[in-house]
């Protein structure tokens, strides 16, 4: 009984996802358009050629954080920069 039971909710089931994959395939609800990459999310090739393990990726990850942080303090700290309320 328990076999039965169990067998008919995963063969219930898996007809259920693959209806919703065939929606999604035909249909216009999987239609989905990404956006474009921002610039700090492309593939970068060089940072490979520099970054050959992961020690060397981690120094790098800092170092460009560090560098960002860096200006963003800088930014804020120009009175030119600062909006009138």
């Amino acid at each position: 009984m328990l076999k039965k039971v169990l067998s008919s909710s995963l063969l219930i089931l898996g007809v259920l996802g693959l209806s919703v994959s065939l929606l999604g395939e035909f249909t216009s609800l999987g239609d989905y358009k990404s956006s474009e990459p921002r610039n700090w999310e492309k593939f970068d090739p060089q940072l490979v050629i520099e970054t050959p393990d992961l020690d060397s990726l981690h120094r790098k990850v800092n170092s460009l954080i560090k560098q960002s942080s860096n200006q963003a303090i800088k930014q804020s700290s120009n009175p030119q920069n600062k909006k009138k309320c």
